[in-house]
């Protein structure tokens, strides 16, 4: 997933955690809208209040992706956060799709769709 190497990029380079909302156009094509960050270590909005208005007119929103800084953290951002896990059951109810990616501080990506997922899944291979 090239989105999770920009917003590592962007995480490593600032601090902060950074996030976009993941959408699916009519022709099936899927795109990301532009990064954005709260400036915080702790949190970044990646819902609908913040990026809806960066999905193209006729698509449809499928999820989103954030960073982790590992600051505030009792697992250092390793894993999703019971609040990530909240945020995906919310707009999985909204919209009735709903896949929240996670790039961790050591590059890892996670992967939580609440429809299909138990519990998140660690997705092979590492972000550089």
């Amino acid at each position: 997933m090239n989105a999770s190497a920009g917003i590592s990029g962007a995480v490593q380079s600032t601090g902060w955690e950074w996030g976009a909302a993941l959408y699916k156009t009519s022709d099936g094509m899927v795109g990301i809208t532009p990064l954005r960050t709260d400036h915080d270590p702790g949190s970044v909005g990646t819902t609908d209040y913040y990026t809806g208005k960066d999905i193209p007119a006729g698509a449809t929103r499928i999820g989103d992706v954030h960073g982790h800084t590992g600051i505030n953290s009792p697992d250092k951002g390793m894993h999703m956060s019971s609040g990530d896990l909240g945020i995906a059951g919310t707009m999985l109810k909204a919209h009735g799709t709903e896949t929240m990616y996670i790039v961790n501080p050591q590059g890892q990506v996670w992967k939580f769709n609440p429809a299909t997922d138990a519990k998140p899944v660690l997705l092979p291979g590492r972000i550089q």
